[in-house]
C-alpha cells in the first residue's frame, strides 16, 4: 500500500507546472504531506518548503507564515546568494539583516515584493506545500486558504501543492485550485502531530537550515581535522536500485552514511517506513548508515562525534581486510 502511495505522489507532483497550484485530497492529510517529503520528484526542486497548519487561517496568516518561512530558509543558508534578477536595494536590506541573524524581511516593503525577491533568492525551481487538516473548517475560511495558495504561486513563482482532506471534494470554495485535483486513500497515520510545522530541503553541502542538531554536528565537524578531511554535509547518493536520497552526511570514500533524526521529522509512521525502506536500498548498495538523534547531538555532541569515529575506523578496517 505505501509503495502504490509512493508512486501516486511522485504522479501528483510531477503534473504540477511552475506558478500553479494542484490540489491533493488525502484521508491522512499528514501522511501525504510526510510522503511529499520525502518523495524523489519533491527533492528535485532547488528547495522545498511545506508548511502544514493544524486549522484554517486568515488569508494574510497564511501567506505572511509561508514568507516567513521562506525567509527563515534564506537566514538558515546564512549568506544571500548572487542573483541577476534580484533588486539591489532589496538585496542590500536582506545582507544587512543576514549579517545581523536576523530575518531579511522589511516592513517597508510590501508583501508581494518580499515574496517576489525571496522567491528569487531562494532559486528558480522552489516548491511550496501547504496543508490543511481542519475538516469542519468554514467556507470562508477554506476559501481564503485556496485563494492564499493562489496567490503564494503567483507571486513567487513557485509550483504549489495544497493538501487537504478527502472530505472537502465537495467544498465549492476550493473551485479555484480544483482543477488536476488528485486523491489518495487510506491513512496510514493516527497520533497527533502540533502545527504549523514548517520543513525546507537543506542546500547541498550545508547543514539543514531548520535542524539546530545538524548545524550544531557540522560546527564541531569543521573544528575536527581527521573528520573534516572526510565527511561532506548533505549529499545526494544513488543506490543500486537507482533511486536517489539526500543523506544528511556522507563519507563517500567509506560509503558511511550519517542520517540525524528528530521525533518532529521522523516520529510518524509514514516516515518511519519511508526511513526503514531508504536503509534497506542503502545496505543493498554496501552503505553503512549510522542514525544519531537530535538529542543525543543537543546534549553532547563530543560523544555523537565519538560514534562518528568509531564507524570510519570500523569501516577504514572493514576497507582493509
Amino acid at each position: 500500500m505505501l509503495a502504490q502511495h509512493k508512486k501516486d505522489i511522485d504522479a501528483f507532483l510531477a503534473s504540477i507546472p511552475s506558478r500553479s497550484v494542484r490540489t491533493l485530497l488525502a484521508t491522512d492529510v499528514r501522511s501525504a504531506t510526510a510522503l511529499i517529503f520525502e518523495s524523489p520528484c519533491a527533492a528535485r526542486p532547488a528547495r522545498m518548503i511545506v508548511s502544514s497548519f493544524p486549522r484554517t487561517l486568515a488569508l494574510d496568516e497564511t501567506i505572511d507564515s509561508t514568507v516567513r518561512a521562506m525567509a527563515e530558509l534564506i537566514r538558515g543558508d546564512g549568506a544571500l546568494k548572487d542573483c541577476p534578477n534580484i533588486h539591489e536595494r532589496w538585496a542590500q536590506m536582506a545582507r544587512k539583516k543576514l549579517g545581523r541573524g536576523e530575518l531579511p524581511l522589511s516592513t517597508m516593503l510590501a508583501r508581494e515584493t518580499q515574496a517576489e525577491q525571496l522567491a528569487l533568492a531562494l532559486g528558480r525551481e522552489l516548491l511550496l506545500v501547504l496543508s490543511i487538516e481542519e475538516e469542519a473548517a468554514e467556507g470562508s475560511h477554506i476559501y481564503s486558504f485556496a485563494r492564499a495558495a493562489e496567490w503564494l504561486a503567483e507571486k513567487t513563482g513557485a509550483r504549489t501543492a495544497v493538501v487537504v482532506p478527502s472530505s472537502f471534494a465537495e467544498r465549492t470554495e476550493l473551485d479555484p485550485i480544483f482543477y488536476g485535483a488528485a486523491r489518495l486513500q487510506h491513512a496510514l497515520l493516527s497520533a497527533e502531530q502540533p502545527a504549523p510545522i514548517f520543513r525546507a530541503h537543506a542546500q547541498i553541502g550545508r547543514p539543514h537550515p531548520f535542524s539546530e542538531a545538524e548545524q550544531k554536528l557540522a560546527k564541531a565537524i569543521a573544528l575536527d581535522r581527521e573528520l573534516l578531511a572526510k565527511l561532506e554535509l548533505n549529499q545526494s547518493v544513488e543506490t543500486r536500485r537507482h533511486t536517489r536520497y539526500l543523506v544528511d552526511v556522507l563519507w563517500r570514500e567509506g560509503r558511511l552514511i550519517i542520517e540525524v533524526d528528530g521525533w518532529e521529522t521522523h516520529g510518524n509512521r509514514a516516515t518511519f517506513e519511508t526511513d526503514r525502506h531508504r536503509d534497506y536500498e542503502l545496505s543493498l548498495s554496501n552503505y553503512l548508515v549510522l542514525r544519531i538523534t537530535n538529542e543525543e547531538i543537543m546534549e553532547d555532541v563530543q560523544l555523537a562525534l565519538e560514534k562518528i569515529r568509531d564507524a570510519v575506523r570500523f569501516r577504514t578496517i572493514g576497507e582493509m581486510r
